[in-house]
């Protein structure tokens, strides 16, 4: 087996005995046929690393790796793309699958003892797999550029590295050239050399393996197509580095980490950050050059069963733990934000007084009826003559104020692209809710999408700093709720308190 090297290195004594070192480092015990349903784990973290790869490069075509435009390319794919929203969830789910199926292949290699001389070189090859895998879920966990991204990046950074600098630009532009050039091709070349000490000399038959894999490959798949489905992956609000009360929690297979270090301070924190996943990374690649003792069936490795048994109850306990101590979270889903949700409480309202005068009727919207569709062009007529036809018009009289006659009328002629979409789209009981918040001039206190005064807070995202009943009593009782509000009470309806509230909840911040 030594001619495949070189003479120059075959000749001389103390190459021979590194190449004799490697060639037995490097061979292969025999795998019986009944450990065949255990090895599928190494074909499914093939396949999982693969699908990783196309879904990766797919979602790479309409992804822009700055920053901001990041963020607004990703809601870009989850709302225009066609199965964009599929896509980043078979991504997203696909990473935490495939840490799944790596560690438990791994963990079945450490109980099966299969690290034993001479599969020494495997076993470390191994360990570095499982070290990149985790390195494709921090890069990759960044790159949304959401505030769930950001934080949950600084969070474990931060706990590896002590340092307390944003995350900004550069960091972005590292991570995102990690994960997309420089780990997959060390993970490729060594999945390559990994899988090749792997079947080398083995004597499980083929076709069992290829049956095998083919089952265990198809079910790992169902599961991943399932939660891509059935399970809401959302997208918070862009990384803001001045949100100092969103709770920074990482991924969950970084959080057992993150609860360990979380009670402890001071320099024992950061000597515990560095310390404790070095010497647990020392002692993986070590575990060969300790244990070698005889093969054992693996119901008889008591040891390598107990030592993975405490290292479960370890990590599902911290990981349990940091579950259940975290707040739950109010943040909306930007990528099922409409446009009606975006315009200015203003043009929502004229939406509504469009439809209580049955301006319909006539002027249908998004297609050409008796009266021109209003929603190819803004009305060139001028404000006045506006104001005067939707008077005149006006089925019941009485149905439109002169104020609100005025309203609409400007409506029609400045409305923007996201307005159009609204008036054909948005629900009635969030344009009822405009016209109760116009009605009692609610943004002569408070702005909303911009528009407004600012005697009294913004009204964006109030539906993420408070819950809904604190919402809606908040109305008849404004100091009981804010102690320094000069707000007036509200002696509204239930329909009507229900209507507005449901509105001003669903404004996103």
């Amino acid at each position: 087996m030594l001619d495949r090297y070189p003479v120059q290195m075959r000749n001389s004594k103390l190459s021979r005995r590194l190449l004799d070192w490697l060639e037995d480092r490097t061979g292969n015990i025999e795998t019986p046929a009944s450990s065949a349903w255990p090895q599928v784990l190494g074909s499914v973290a093939l396949f999982a690393f693969l699908v990783q790869a196309a879904t990766g490069i797919l979602l790479a075509l309409n992804y822009a790796p700055a920053p901001v435009a990041a963020y607004d390319s990703v809601r870009h794919i989850m709302t225009h793309v066609t199965a964009g929203r599929l896509l980043r969830a078979l991504h997203h789910w696909g990473a935490s699958l495939m840490i799944v199926v790596v560690v438990l292949h791994f963990v079945q290699t450490f109980v099966w003892g299969a690290y034993k001389k001479p599969r020494e070189a495997a076993w470390i090859g191994g360990v570095v797999l499982l070290l990149l895998t985790l390195a494709f879920g921090l890069t990759g966990s960044l790159l949304p550029w959401d505030n769930r991204a950001y934080w949950g990046t600084v969070a474990i950074t931060r706990l590896l590295s002590a340092n307390e600098t944003p995350i900004g630009a550069r960091t972005f532009t590292r991570f995102y050239l990690a994960h997309v050039q420089i780990l997959p091709a060390l993970t490729a070349l060594l999945i390559a050399w990994h899988v090749y000490l792997a079947r080398r000399r083995s004597v499980t038959p083929v076709p069992v393996l290829v049956l095998k894999n083919t089952v265990a490959i198809f079910a790992w798949f169902a599961v991943l197509m399932g939660m891509a489905i059935l399970t809401r992956l959302p997208l918070g609000h862009m990384a803001d580095p001045a949100d100092l009360i969103y709770v920074a929690r990482p991924e969950w297979y970084f959080l057992f980490l993150f609860q360990f270090l979380k009670g402890l301070d001071g320099p024992l924190k950061a000597v515990a950050a560095v310390i404790f996943p070095a010497l647990a990374i020392v002692a993986l690649i070590l575990v060969p050059f300790i244990d070698r003792g005889r093969m054992k069936a693996a119901r008889r490795r008591w040891g390598a069963i107990g030592l993975t048994a405490l290292a479960a109850i370890f990590w599902s306990g911290l990981t349990a733990r940091a579950i259940v101590t975290t707040p739950q979270s109010r943040e909306m889903d930007m990528s099922l934000i409409q446009p009606w949700q975006e315009i200015s409480a203003g043009n929502l309202a004229s939406i509504g007084l469009f439809r209580k005068a049955r301006c319909g009727g006539c002027h249908v919207l998004g297609k050409s009826a008796a009266a021109p569709d209003l929603t190819l062009a803004p009305s060139p007529r001028p404000a006045r003559w506006l104001e005067d036809h939707i008077k005149s018009k006006i089925d019941s009289p009485g149905a439109l104020t002169g104020d609100q006659a005025k309203m609409l009328a400007a409506f029609v002629a400045e409305r923007g692209a996201q307005a159009v979409d609204a008036w054909q789209n948005a629900p009635q009981n969030a344009v009822e809710g405009a016209l109760i918040y116009q009605a009692n001039d609610c943004g002569s206190c408070h702005k909303l999408n911009g528009i407004g005064d600012e005697l009294g807070p913004a009204l964006n995202g109030v539906g993420e700093r408070h819950d809904r009943s604190w919402i809606e009593q908040h109305f008849a009782d404004p100091p009981k709720y804010s102690p320094d509000s000069i707000m007036p009470a509200f002696q509204f309806k239930p329909d009507e308190v229900k209507l507005l509230t449901d509105y001003l909840v669903a404004i996103p911040r």
